[in-house]
């Protein structure tokens, strides 16, 4: 079992929400249906690897559908959101209602240069200087002279 899978040359995580492309033939006409919604399980190994994605349909009925990672079917997979989950299977969305059930915390992404490196925040150096410059200060961190005179 793990958190994520490769879908149509995409990697989808446990709590993505995404957007499935599946192909529909009706009669002789072919046309791509979209299914929208949350990541909230991947079940099984190699070719019979699974992932479930839930919905809230109209009137807050939750919608969930399974999906074969090899299906012929899938057309495209498009990742909107991510989130930082803290566990493997989010069937705890099932009992929530409306719009909280689609409520997770986002993940964060530290920003990086082309080449992967981490860059540095301006905001580290800003609160340096601020920490700097209140130092002796009253109110401020460090020492405080107190004057005798009066």
């Amino acid at each position: 079992m793990s958190l994520q899978t490769i879908v149509c040359n995409t990697t989808v995580n446990i709590g993505d929400s995404v957007i499935i492309g599946q192909r529909i033939r009706e009669g002789e006409k072919d046309r791509i249906q979209n299914f929208s919604g949350v990541v909230i399980a991947i079940k099984g190994e190699k070719s019979e690897r699974t992932f479930t994605i839930r919905r809230i349909a109209a009137a807050a009925i939750g919608v969930e559908k399974i999906f074969p990672v090899d299906m012929p079917g899938l057309v495209s997979v498009k990742i909107v959101k991510q989130a930082a989950v803290r566990r493997s299977k989010l069937y705890f969305l099932r009992e929530r209602i409306g719009k909280a059930a689609l409520q997770l915390p986002e993940k964060k992404t530290k920003p990086r240069t082309s080449h992967g490196a981490l860059v540095k925040t301006v905001k580290a150096n800003e609160n340096k200087q601020k920490r700097a410059k209140n130092f002796g200060k009253p109110g401020g961190r460090g020492r405080q002279k107190i004057s005798s005179k009066k």
